[in-house]
C-alpha cells in the first residue's frame, strides 16, 4: 500500500501540473478518477487506507476543478496538440476502465470456477458418505420384515 499511494501522490501531482500547464482542455484530469479505484483493485483490507487513497483523488480532481479550470494555462500550445492530447487522454482514460473491467470480469470468472469445483467436490463426498450408510445399513425390505 506504500508504493500504491506514492505513485497516486504522484499521478495526481502529474495530472495536476499537466492541466496546469497546458489548461484543462488538455484533458489529463481525467486520469485521476480512473487512478482513484487503483486501489481497489489490491485484494486483502484497509479499507480504511484505500478510502483515503480514493477520498485523496476526488479532492485533488475537486481542486483542480475548482483552482485550474478557469486559469489560463502557461503554455500555448498548437491546436492541433491540444486536440491530440484531449482525444488521447481521453481514449487512455476510458482504456484503463476497460482494463479494470477486465480484470474485475475474469476475476470473477476464477473465483466462479473455484466455487463451482468446491461445489462438485462437496457434493461427491456427500454422495460419498451416502453410498457409505446405505451399504452400512441393512435392506429397506429387511427392516420391513424386523
Amino acid at each position: 500500500m506504500a508504493s500504491m499511494t506514492v505513485s497516486l501522490i504522484e499521478i495526481c501531482i502529474h495530472q495536476a501540473l499537466a492541466v496546469y500547464f497546458l489548461g484543462w482542455e488538455s484533458a489529463f484530469q481525467y486520469f485521476i478518477p480512473v487512478v482513484a479505484v487503483f486501489p481497489f483493485l489490491k485484494p486483502g483490507g484497509q479499507w480504511t487506507w484505500k478510502s483515503i487513497l480514493f477520498l485523496m483523488c476526488i479532492l485533488a480532481y475537486t481542486g483542480m476543478d475548482f483552482f485550474i479550470r478557469k486559469s489560463p494555462p502557461l503554455y500555448t500550445l498548437d491546436s492541433g496538440w491540444m486536440v491530440f492530447f484531449h482525444h488521447s487522454n481521453i481514449l487512455l482514460a476510458f482504456g484503463c476502465f476497460a482494463l479494470w473491467a477486465y480484470y474485475i470480469s475474469v476475476a470473477i470468472d476464477r473465483s466462479d470456477a473455484i466455487i463451482e469445483e468446491k461445489n462438485k467436490n462437496i457434493i461427491r463426498s456427500i454422495e460419498y458418505a451416502q453410498r457409505i450408510q446405505g451399504a452400512m445399513l441393512p435392506d429397506l425390505a429387511e427392516v420391513n420384515r424386523l
